[in-house]
């Protein structure tokens, strides 16, 4: 799963760098971008990726958990429900 992710990762960090194909899909400036994964902000891979990013003179907003949730998505709850007291 994390060298998926890291081929992902580089293979959108290729795109971002890349001059734009149409100038009027994107303009010509920076980009505003969300960079989000479920492994952690701290994570290697969305770290390099956020700097490389920065660096590159784009916007970047990162949104991740304080703590590594990959696979959480296929968590089982049992017990008291959202709404429950």
């Amino acid at each position: 799963m994390r060298a998926i992710l890291l081929r992902v990762l580089r293979f959108t960090l290729a795109l971002s760098l890349a001059p734009p194909a149409h100038a009027g899909l994107c303009g010509t400036g920076p980009l505003d971008i969300l960079l989000t994964n479920d492994d952690g902000y701290q994570a290697a891979g969305i770290r390099a990726l956020y700097v490389k990013l920065r660096a590159a003179g784009h916007r970047v907003l990162l949104v991740a958990p304080d703590h590594n949730a990959g696979g959480s998505s296929a968590s089982l709850c049992l017990g008291h429900g959202a709404g429950d007291p």
